[in-house]
């Protein structure tokens, strides 16, 4: 992925302890240190979740490349309506991974409303968060109605966080939190096929080009060879049937790799989709004086976070391939 942000680093110590006792303090809970855990496992959820757009977003900037490339192969015009589509999609993505960092920030400064400087730095975060949420754009074709689904919760957060009431503060996270999560649920499906589109592209493009052998499949046969741990055949006779056969049997295995990809994005959304829903239920523990379980919401992230690494070797491999640095076969050769 192009760009790619790191995860957010825990909390420092000094400002880990300041922000347990501040929200400690204010909510009544038994074990300050925990809320500290909660505010330190939020900012992470809101990185990965930063990751998974920009993840999207570069999957949906190469899926407009192969468009564009295949239109030209196949002597068509290319479908400037289309590349709009791409364009607005891809920017709906990178305002979502804005929302996400927003998320983190408040997270991060949210109780620390104790400190000479911090109810400024809080409120300054709340506000960013609001303005991010309230200025989200609509995903094409989701059917989510984004203004409608906030409501008033991010202007609600604000006024939370002006106020310094921050039992009145955590109760306004956890409902922008739980709108975010479901926001991610309903658009769930779009981002699914974002990745399954370009496995598409991807396939349309190579079965074009090794039927008109630009591309050299033998690298491909070479593999299954060391599977079967037997050699391959020279000169043997092979019908046409046989080869168109071989043909599409080759670009079902490249495209391997690229459905491996779109499994792993999609397990990657659903996990920070399960951390999200666990956030919002620790905030109600909170609010209701229990001690937290912040079990859940580590799992989800570990298991988004090894996905996430996944997705992106394999876009890394899919980045080389194409610029000639991952091995690229030699053009010329036929089945």
């Amino acid at each position: 992925m192009r760009g790619r942000s790191s995860r957010p680093r825990p909390i420092r110590l000094v400002g880990f302890l300041v922000l347990a006792l501040a929200l400690g303090a204010g909510l009544g809970c038994k074990d300050p240190v925990e809320v500290g855990a909660l505010a330190d496992a939020g900012a992470k959820t809101g990185g990965s979740l930063g990751d998974y757009y920009r993840s999207l977003a570069d999957e949906l900037e190469t899926t407009a490349e192969l468009e564009t490339f295949l239109d030209s192969l196949r002597g068509i015009d290319s479908d400037g309506t289309a590349q709009e589509q791409y364009e607005q999609q891809i920017a709906a993505l990178g305002r979502r991974a804005d929302l996400a960092d927003a998320l983190t920030a408040a997270y991060t400064s949210l109780g620390q409303l104790s400190g000479s400087s911090a109810p400024a730095d809080a409120e300054t975060s709340a506000t960013a968060l609001a303005r991010s949420v309230e200025s989200l754009p609509s995903l094409a074709d989701s059917g989510v109605d984004v203004s409608s689904l906030f409501g008033s919760v991010a202007g609600d957060l604000v006024r939370a966080v002006q106020s310094r009431q921050l039992a009145r503060a955590n109760l306004a996270m956890r409902d922008v939190v739980a709108k975010v999560a479901e926001l991610v649920e309903r658009e769930m499906p779009i981002y699914e096929g974002i990745v399954e589109e370009q496995g598409n592209k991807v396939g349309a493009v190579a079965e074009t080009l090794i039927t008109e052998n630009v591309l050299d499949p033998q690298p491909l046969l070479d593999q299954v060879a060391r599977w079967t741990g037997l050699p391959l055949a020279a000169g043997a006779p092979v019908s046409e049937d046989f080869r168109t056969t071989l043909r599409q049997a080759l670009v079902e295995l490249g495209l391997a790799r690229t459905w491996r990809k779109a499994r792993l994005s999609a397990l990657a959304g659903r996990s920070i989709g399960a951390a999200l829903d666990s956030l919002v239920l620790q905030h109600e523990a909170i609010a209701q004086r229990r001690g937290l379980d912040l079990a859940q919401v580590s799992s989800a992230l570990d298991r988004a976070g090894v996905y996430l690494d996944e997705v992106e070797a394999i876009a890394q491999e899919e980045r080389a391939a194409r610029t000639g640095g991952g091995g690229a076969t030699q053009t010329g050769g036929g089945t």
